[in-house]
Parts: structure tokens; sequence; C-alpha cells
């Protein structure tokens, strides 16, 4: 609840074409539908940690099967929702970018997504889940260094109130038994007490 509490402030920082397509003064529907994919993301990562802990399964299998059946889904997606998807791969100059996309996709789902399954077997889906209430900071930053657009403050508080409840959950798993002691290399790293 805080997570979202602290989302909150971020997503009443909107402007331009947004204004058209707002339901309240600070709910829209692209809001609304980034919060239901939020859901469903969160619903995958506990069953991933499902698998992977209590099944067994090693996550880089789990992480092709979603690969395999999530890529066409997400393309007929596309086909159904888009204008003309075709049509705007056309209009595009892909290219000269092509190198950076490859290095994207094979960071993002070979690298993390991995990373996420090992990480469900020591952590909770929750605790994992709730850092990536983390993006919007991360992002303003690379938006301030890389593009030199302005910090919004807004980013700031949103990204405090969200550490907070963050912590609230480590402190309650960490009271649970849920993140525990575990090997890194030879080894052993306690946790935290707090």
């Amino acid at each position: 609840m805080i997570g979202f509490i602290g989302f909150l402030p971020v997503m009443g920082f909107q402007y331009g074409s947004m204004n058209l397509i707002t339901i309240h003064d600070i709910l829209s529907w692209p809001s609304i539908v980034v919060i239901a994919a939020s859901f469903c993301g969160v619903y995958g990562w506990i069953l991933l940690r499902l698998l992977v802990k209590d099944h067994e399964m090693c996550p880089i299998k789990v992480n092709a099967y979603s690969m395999l059946f999530g890529g066409p889904l997400a393309l007929i997606t596309s086909f159904l929702f888009e204008k003309s998807p075709l049509q705007n791969w056309k209009n595009l100059e892909v290219e000269p970018y092509f190198g950076w996309m490859a290095l994207i996709i094979f960071i993002s789902n070979l690298i993390c997504f991995n990373l996420y399954g090992y990480l469900l077997k020591r952590f909770s889906a929750t605790l994992i889940s709730f850092f990536g209430l983390l993006s919007p900071l991360f992002a303003s930053l690379n938006a301030y260094f890389f593009l030199n657009e302005p910090f919004h403050p807004i980013i700031l508080l949103s990204a405090t109130l969200v550490s907070f409840g963050l912590w609230i959950v480590y402190r309650i798993e960490s009271k649970q038994g849920y993140v525990g002691i575990f090997k890194m290399g030879n080894y052993p790293v306690t946790q935290v007490s707090i």
C-alpha cells in the first residue's frame, strides 16, 4: 500500500496529451493499464517463484518457456490494438540501431530475467517485485544524465516513499524468515539486522 501511495505523485505529474484521456485529476486510462500490467507482472513473478522454488525448475528453462509463449501473445496483442504495426516499421530506420537493440534484448531478456529467477530462489516475489517500483527514479536519472531533461523533485519524493515501503517489507520478511543466509561464492552472506 505504501508503494502504491508512493507511486501516486508520479502519476499525478502528467502533462501534454495525457489530459485528453484523463478520468480523474490523478488517474488516466494509460495509468490504469500500467497498473493492471504491473499486477499481471507481479502475478507472473509469483508463479515463477512457485516453479523455481517449490517445483525446483531451472530459472532459465522457465524464462525460455515464458518467452516462447509470451512473444507470440505480445505480437497478437500488437496486431489487435495498434493501428498498423507493420506500417510503423516501414517508416522506422532500424539498421543504424540494430546492434544497440540486440544488446538491449540480450541484457534485459537473457541476463536480467534470469537474474530475477535466481533471486526468487532466495527472496520473496513481493520483495523482488517491489524493487520494480523504483524504475521511475532510474528512468528520470537516465533522462537527466543522457538527455539533459530536468530532474523533478516529485520523483525523489515517490522514490523515498517506495523505499520506505520496501524497507518495511524487507523487515517483515526477515522476521518471518523469508530472507535468510545464503552463499555468494564460498563466503556466507547473512541478512542485515534491522
